[in-house]
């Protein structure tokens, strides 16, 4: 199970809740601001709480967490294994040990590489970079 940092938890449920709460219309704006001050409460409170860990399992896994993301993956060979747009709550998994990845919106996605995550730097819309580090 993946632990994260109690700041880290704090804005990931924040994030997910938020996505939540806006797609249910019937909420008012006062509903919304109270139910965000639960969870936060409920985070800060509990850090030991770990997000749920991905049933996927493979040497590379992508998971979308909002929107969509434009995911080009390609082996050592230059083949491509993936390319095209990827809508949230979509995980992608790959066995093997080199890849060349292309991200489109890059914050809207998590990477896990040989069971670790894989920060990325979002610093603009597209990161681009290649699986392990040359």
């Amino acid at each position: 199970m993946q632990k994260f940092q109690p700041l880290q938890l704090q804005h990931l449920l924040l994030d997910k809740l938020k996505h939540l709460l806006w797609n249910k219309r019937y909420l008012t704006q006062n509903q919304q601001q109270s139910k965000l001050c639960q969870i936060h409460k409920s985070a800060v409170e509990n850090p030991a709480i770990s997000e749920a860990p991905t049933t996927a399992k493979g040497d590379l896994v992508i998971e979308i967490t909002k929107n969509s993301s434009w995911i080009s993956v390609k082996d050592q060979n230059r083949k491509v294994l993936a390319q095209k747009e990827y809508k949230q709550g979509e995980v992608l998994t790959f066995n093997g040990n080199e890849y060349a990845l292309i991200i489109g919106a890059p914050g809207n996605v998590r990477i896990t590489y040989k069971g670790e995550a894989y920060p990325l730097t979002v610093d603009g819309r597209v990161a681009k970079f290649k699986l392990p580090k040359p």
